[in-house]
């Protein structure tokens, strides 16, 4: 069962951005049009670690650096360069330029920058950087495309989440979920115990339903006795259902 110990935040972004990151792309339909979506992509891991050691971003869940296969014949590949916010940091626009510039240096290719807003502010949205003297002809002018996760919150945007098949909609329903019920313990149990059941409902393979569970769990902390009871709950739920995806996994922990 969970306890006290639970994985940080950041490290259950970043696993399921590893695990999920083509269907997290899926939902900027102008980026993933022209991407090949059947290849599989690439994780730069070592090499990004490398480069961005010294730079660090306040509320930074996770970064990523993702060789992507293009539709495109003029251009066989490309890298997306993903960084997770979790909340706001005045420096990220430059950040994110400081990386970019990086990785062009390292690659003689420059990433496509896409950054995911997690924060509560619906006015903050950050999307370029300059440099430079513009008023003197010498400047740099760079952009970077944002998903924001609180856009969601409409009640059209969750229907369509709601609807979706996609595994990252659970991301996403988890993450707004969790923001939304901060104060009310109660009904955090409510939608915790919705989203793990959708899990089932939406007849996701045995793996993707523990992937899954497992960022439901990390983002929406119940109290102890709250915890013990959607355990028990789940316990019933899925005998019901004759399988233990969650609860013989937890376990073995």
């Amino acid at each position: 069962m969970n306890n006290d110990k639970r994985i940080n935040y950041g490290s259950a972004w970043d696993e399921i951005i590893e695990a999920y990151f083509i269907d997290m792309i899926k939902f900027l339909p102008d980026i993933s049009a022209g991407i090949d979506l059947e290849l599989p992509y690439e994780l730069l891991n070592d090499d990004f670690e490398q480069m961005t050691r010294y730079v660090e971003f306040n509320q930074g869940y996770t970064s990523k650096l993702v060789r992507v296969w293009l539709n495109q014949q003029e251009e066989e590949w490309m890298m997306i360069h993903l960084q997770v916010q979790g909340g706001y940091f005045e420096e990220l626009p430059s950040k994110m330029y400081k990386i970019n510039y990086g990785v062009f240096e390292r690659y003689g290719k420059h990433p496509y920058p896409l950054v995911i807003l997690c924060d509560d502010d619906k006015n903050w949205r950050p999307k370029q950087f300059s440099l430079g003297h513009k008023e003197f002809g010498s400047y740099i002018e760079f952009s970077f495309q944002n998903l924001k996760l609180l856009d969601f919150n409409s009640k059209k945007r969750w229907k369509e989440l709601e609807a979706s098949t996609n595994p990252f909609a659970n991301v996403i329903m988890a993450h707004l979920q969790a923001q939304n019920t901060k104060q009310a313990p109660l009904e955090r149990k409510v939608w915790k115990t919705k989203l793990t059941h959708r899990l089932y409902e939406k007849a996701f393979l045995e793996q993707d339903v523990r992937n899954l569970y497992k960022f439901i769990d990390t983002a929406l902390v119940l109290p102890e006795p709250l915890e013990q009871e959607f355990w028990e709950e789940l316990k019933q739920f899925e005998s019901e259902r004759d399988v233990t995806y969650i609860t013989m996994e937890s376990a073995c922990d």
